[in-house]
């Protein structure tokens, strides 16, 4: 984690925001900008809504799956002539 951010302080940070009313989208896209560890800042995203940890992960690990196959049917595309 960058700027020494720790997962309970991502977790903490989520909450504090969630709880001003920031939406789930806002809530995670600050601290990804500035960690650049999107994956950590999903789950604690997740983890600050009350998501069990294991279905935090879970989720998380779906998510870049879905998102590898994508990438990869996108470079499998032949450029349009």
């Amino acid at each position: 984690m960058d700027h020494g951010e720790g997962e309970d302080a991502l977790v903490l940070k989520a909450q504090t925001m969630l709880a001003a009313g920031q939406s789930e989208e806002e809530v995670f896209a600050e601290p990804a900008a500035r960690t650049g560890d999107s994956g950590a800042c999903v789950v604690a995203v997740r983890l600050a809504l009350g998501v069990p940890l294991s279905d935090a992960e879970a989720r998380l690990r779906e998510v870049e799956r879905r998102h590898r196959r994508t990438a990869s049917a996108a470079q499998a595309v032949p450029p349009a002539q």
